[in-house]
């Protein structure tokens, strides 16, 4: 069968446009026969033009693949792409349907024929000291394009970003009280659903998309530091933010339920101590913070106070100078020993849907009028995190570590932000 008729060969082009805020431009450059696209992408997206230098492509057209996972490269010194072989358009085909991915080595095994569209088991690694740096996204496109629609022969892609980006900040709460101090070593989102497979469905509401993910393939992610950052206006723990090392998190998309806390019945030998859940007994996803809180008063401590809480330091200026007092606050300090060093685990449960190509921001609030410092987690603490102070006797997992849970607010941006407040109760 001949054709005077070019698909994105070598002699010809396919366009890329990815999925971007709303006043992204798409515009369209008529060179004699030849049209050629280029975008203008909102700096949130991960993956944009600038740096998707390669994808893979599938066609159908007949019963069987016309383009079968072929490489789809940016032409130098172009704005548009084209296939490694050149591949003609069938004169007897009217409309053909395309899927396509990338960047090209996303680390999906591809399933795609005539009649299934997945891309198989993508998985997003465990990291628990960085973040999300040095994440790939993955991008993905699908359309039906008529031969009458691909004018010059040239097919227009928009590519909708598949993952979610997950964003952690921590700020002082409204009505921080003078002297409150609160130092952050790190944060970690706990439970979170790591493999999963990406299905083409033309009827689904999110850019012809539909993950099923693995619910025995959990991970848990987040970023630790050297020493305590003391907690100023906000610290970006999961972030993009510039000057944090882009580390934003990307996930698969999922919905999940927070960790609930089971009704716990009290011992009933004589000094045997409260059991706390295992954290293998149940799933369920919470944000973990190891951190320390204290309040600080520039002024000597004075006898009552001392007899009141024991548990104080020298508070010190840049030259060493002893220039006030500190009250550990938490952790709870070991047989009244104020520690320096010394750190906790509080957490904050939390539930929801993340969607594909959307971020969630999740803005912890400590210490303000209506919040505190979290509750105890669950127990044991996941493997590969730092030590903490051990949960004083009396305490259990789920009990305030001060007097209220911490209040967090979500924002939820397409590149145009919804936002939504949910209290701790």
């Amino acid at each position: 069968m001949k054709s005077k008729t070019k698909l994105l060969g070598l002699t010809s082009v396919m366009a890329l446009g990815l999925v971007s805020c709303a006043n992204d431009e798409l515009k369209e450059i008529y060179n004699g026969e030849e049209i050629e696209f280029t975008t203008r992408v909102s700096r949130a997206t991960i993956t944009d033009k600038s740096n998707l230098n390669a994808f893979r492509v599938y066609a159908d057209g007949y019963s069987t693949l016309l383009i079968n996972g072929k490489k789809a490269e940016k032409v130098k010194g172009k704005d548009y792409y084209a296939l490694e072989q050149k591949v003609t358009w069938p004169t007897d085909v009217k409309s053909i349907r395309f899927w396509a991915y990338g960047p090209d080595g996303a680390g999906v095994t591809p399933d795609i024929n005539a009649s299934t569209q997945q891309l198989r088991n993508f998985k997003v690694e465990q990291n628990l000291n960085e973040g999300g740096k040095n994440q790939t996204d993955l991008v993905v496109a699908y359309t039906n394009i008529t031969r009458e629609e691909a004018s010059g022969m040239q097919v227009p892609l928009t590519f909708n970003h598949a993952l979610s980006q997950i964003e952690v900040k921590i700020k002082k709460g409204d009505g921080y009280e003078e002297g409150r101090v609160v130092k952050v070593k790190g944060a970690w989102i706990i439970n979170v659903q790591n493999t999963g497979d990406l299905r083409f469905d033309v009827n689904s509401e999110n850019n012809n998309m539909v993950w099923n993910n693995s619910a025995l393939s959990m991970a848990n992610y987040g970023r630790l530091f050297d020493d305590g950052r003391r907690l100023a206006d906000g610290l970006w723990m999961l972030s993009n933010e510039e000057g944090a090392d882009k580390s934003s998190l990307m996930v698969i998309p999922q919905k999940f339920e927070k960790w609930v806390f089971p009704e716990q019945e009290s011992a009933t030998a004589e000094n045997q101590p409260v059991q706390a859940p295992s954290i293998q007994n149940q799933v369920g996803t919470y944000i973990l913070v190891l951190c320390r809180v204290e309040t600080e008063h520039n002024y000597p401590a004075t006898s009552s106070g001392t007899a009141e809480n024991p548990t104080i330091g020298d508070l010190k200026n840049d030259k060493g100078e002893v220039v006030g007092h500190v009250h550990q606050l938490f952790p709870v300090a070991k047989d009244n020993v104020y520690n320096a060093d010394a750190y906790g685990y509080t957490c904050v449960p939390i539930e929801g849907e993340w969607l594909p190509g959307k971020k969630y921001v999740y803005t912890l609030e400590f210490c303000g009028k209506d919040s505190g410092a979290g509750v105890y987690p669950p127990e044991p603490k996941p493997d590969g995190l730092p030590d903490g102070e051990d949960r004083p006797d009396g305490k259990k997992p789920g009990d305030p570590v001060l007097d209220d849970p911490i209040t967090f607010s979500v924002e939820v941006s397409d590149w145009e932000s919804e936002d939504k407040t949910t209290p701790m109760t």
